[in-house]
């Protein structure tokens, strides 16, 4: 972890030298001095690192400096707040210290950073002394300026575990290994082990590889690749071909790449490790992921990085051990609570986090006893607090009073409107936000149309995810004046960087200028429109170019999720990106597309779900490769048939279907079949089944009024799976050997009755 520590240090220095500030202020010199000091120590830093497990005096040398490099950090975060709001000045424009900048303030501050930096050197001097006491083995630092991105050798990692003995990590190891063998998902699942440089992570995943019960579990299918920060898609798969063949590959076709590790992967249950995650391309690891779903249920990731984002370039699936690894190592110097109680923490707690809380801690004062640590979750008392970050606290209901004065905040996770002054949207107004993540809630309780549009959401121009919501708040019922929902909403326009973009409860009628406008959005990967309930018409969402994922629910007004009259005539091209839509409880929904011939629409859609959309009816999706029905009509039903390619469907709670109609004769490519409880099913008809030569998976679930087994089930020869389910009859007759229908089945190799 100190290592990842130092690295952070030596570009903020770095970035600090060139600023017109540390010229300012006279510290250049103390800079430089901080950096030969730090490089210094960074040499050594990797052995030392490996010897705290058995030698005191190192843990003790490791302490004081990271101690130290926390203090240095937090001196720079102070620098940092100094610099302009990034919405006050040009992207271009420096951050210069003019004759006016010579006021009592400014002078003092520069004093004070100077004395500061310079007590830091002396401190940081001495670490770097006492590091000969050690007998550290000293490693070259290697910085590539120019060219591509190579992994430093003594980066590269494998499988074998160096140590003989590795003390301290059996019970996590052991989570891990149940874990993965056994997970019985379908499709591909992705475990994180997170956390700083030196937690131990690739150690940690080396004794996972090795296990006995893993290399039985995946047999030959297990893949150890060394990531860094070269996230190569083409590099990836190359290593993982040269793994699985033990041959090089000099192939650099992207397309023949992926064609050739699918070969390898279909259907094959494997474990890939990817090891030192660094890069967070979100787009490249949809890219990886895409390539790897094609292993059968059980097939596995694991990844060691330095952060998982639930909504950032993995998104993984986050499991206790991750917290358990980090909690373990960094106790010292990261604290979780759990109880608000921060009375006994350790002098070198830095960082502290409050998990699972509720609103009366925001009225506690207690924040304000720790002065060692910068607190990063619910606080409303330091003024020089950057990050204030709040996950998973559905209790909460209003934010800390006044936290617009908290004016070195970088860093504002989630903002709860209410209608005290205290509580508006004016508190984000002097804010220098510059963050990736945003939710805003309460949006009801805005109370005039000023306080939306000072928040200033175009001027952030890191902001990637955003998340608006309208409840329904009994403040906004008493309150005189209610301000339109369309108005607030065209106030709060983002800067067109953003990606991931959610409105929830939204009570307008239509959607806002800027949401009609492709360049407004032209990098947005993700929609959610859920519970805008007023809305009768969608903006032109099948002219975003970026657009991959898009779910609608509850939007109960709405005919068409695309209106012709916003292509003015020109021949449709609509959602050219867009590889899973979700549909739920549209119950005016008529067609995708109002106007559906010609052009090109849906040519990448991979994934479709539907529920309680009973006037819709499907045309040629012929790249459908996943179908999810739910609570359908007959006639929603006998179109799937235009669905060509379609290779996977399930068909669920669909009550008055009572046989599957003759129109699935077409559907040739279909390889996985689910009828679950589909109470008034009577009959799969003979010509339907016979048709479905590449059925290789049928379930069937809960459907108790069908009675019997088509004869033509005997010669489909690809069908490798057979459940039924809660379906009496059925089961009785398909009983092995003595069932009047075991005859039609017995060929098949797996066979499951529950």
């Amino acid at each position: 972890m100190a290592e990842a520590i130092l690295e952070i240090l030596l570009e903020n220095l770095n970035s600090f030298a060139r600023s017109e500030l540390a010229t300012f202020c006279g510290v250049n010199g103390e800079i430089k001095r901080l950096t030969k000091s730090l490089k210094l120590i960074q040499a050594v830093v990797e052995d030392a690192e490996q010897k705290e497990i058995t030698s005191k005096p190192t843990r003790i040398w490791l302490q004081e400096l990271k101690d130290a490099a926390h203090v240095l950090d937090d001196i720079l975060d102070e620098y940092s707040i100094r610099s302009p709001p990034h919405n006050s000045r040009s992207a271009s424009q420096p951050h210069c210290f003019s004759l006016s900048s010579i006021k009592p303030n400014n002078i003092w501050f520069c004093y004070r950073i100077g004395k500061r930096l310079k007590e830091i050197s002396q401190r940081l001097d001495q670490i770097s002394e006492d590091r000969n006491r050690h007998h550290f083995v000293q490693r070259e630092v290697v910085v590539i300026r120019e060219g591509p991105i190579q992994v430093p050798e003594w980066r590269h990692t494998g499988f074998v575990i160096q140590s003989k003995k590795v003390y301290g990590r059996d019970g996590d190891k052991r989570k891990i290994v149940e874990l993965l063998i056994k997970h019985d998902h379908d499709g591909l699942f992705v475990y994180p082990i997170a956390g700083l440089g030196g937690l131990g992570k690739t150690t940690l995943a080396q004794l996972v590889f090795n296990d006995p019960e893993v290399i039985n579990h995946f047999n030959s299918f297990r893949i150890w690749i060394c990531i860094s920060d070269d996230f190569s898609v083409i590099r990836i798969l190359q290593s993982i071909m040269e793994s699985l063949t033990s041959q090089k590959c000099d192939t650099s076709n992207l397309a023949t790449l992926q064609k050739n590790v699918q070969g390898k992967l279909r259907n094959v249950r494997y474990l890939l490790v990817l090891d030192d995650v660094w890069n967070q391309d979100q787009d490249r690891w949809y890219q990886l992921r895409s390539v790897l779903e094609c292993g059968s249920k059980g097939a596995s990731v694991l990844v060691t990085t330095l952060t998982t984002d639930d909504d950032g370039c993995m998104r993984f699936k986050m499991h206790d051990l991750v917290h358990d690894l980090a909690q373990s190592v960094t106790e010292k110097e990261c604290s979780i609570m759990k109880d608000g109680d921060i009375t006994n923490l350790p002098r070198s707690t830095h960082h502290i986090g409050f998990w699972e809380v509720s609103d009366t801690l925001f009225s506690q004062g207690i924040i304000h006893k720790v002065t060692h640590a910068t607190v990063i979750m619910l606080s409303n008392t330091l003024e020089c607090l950057r990050h204030l970050i709040i996950l998973r606290c559905p209790a909460i209901s209003c934010m800390p009073p006044s936290i617009g004065k908290l004016s070195g905040l970088r860093t504002l996770s989630l903002f709860i409107v209410r209608s005290k002054e205290e509580h508006s949207l004016k508190e984000l107004h002097g804010l220098n936000l510059c963050q990736r993540e945003l939710s805003i809630k309460g949006l009801e309780c805005v109370g005039n149309v000023d306080e939306a549009k000072g928040v200033n959401l175009i001027g952030i121009r890191e902001l990637q995810v955003l998340s608006l919501s309208w409840g329904n708040s009994e403040e906004s019922e008493i309150k005189a004046v209610r301000v339109d929902a369309e108005q607030v909403i065209e106030a709060l326009q983002p800067f067109s960087n953003l990606k991931k973009f959610e409105v929830y409860g939204y009570k307008g009628s239509h959607f806002p200028n800027w949401m009609k406008d492709a360049s407004c959005l032209n990098n947005l990967v993700s929609l959610s429109l859920k519970d805008c309930s007023n809305c009768v018409q969608l903006p032109a969402l099948g002219k975003l170019p970026s657009l991959e994922n898009l779910y609608i629910v509850n939007v109960a007004c709405v005919e068409y999720m695309d209106d012709d009259e916003c292509y003015d005539g020109v021949e449709v091209k609509a959602f050219i990106s867009l590889k899973t839509l979700s549909l739920y409880n549209m119950p005016k929904l008529e067609r995708l597309l109002k106007r559906e011939l010609g052009g090109e629409m849906f040519p990448r859609l991979h994934k479709l779900y539907i529920s309680k959309c009973p006037q819709l009816t499907l045309s040629c999706l012929p790249s459908v490769e996943e179908l999810n029905i739910l609570y359908c009509q007959e006639e929603l039903i006998k179109s799937i048939s235009s669905l060509c390619g379609l290779k996977s469907l399930r068909i669920s709670r669909c009550s008055k279907l009572k046989e599957l109609p003759t129109q699935f004769k077409s559907l040739h490519a279909l390889e996985k079949l689910v009828l679950f409880s589909c109470d008034e099913l009577e009959c799969i008809p003979e010509q339907v089944l016979e048709a479905l030569n590449s059925l290789r998976t049928l379930y069937i679930s809960d459907c108790r009024a069908l009675k019997c087994l088509p004869e033509s089930i005997q010669h489909l020869t690809s069908l490798e799976f057979l459940s039924i389910n809660r379906c009496s009859i059925l089961e009785e007759r398909c009983k092995e050997g003595s069932g009047e229908d075991w005859y039609k089945i017995q060929h098949i190799p797996n066979i499951k009755m529950v």
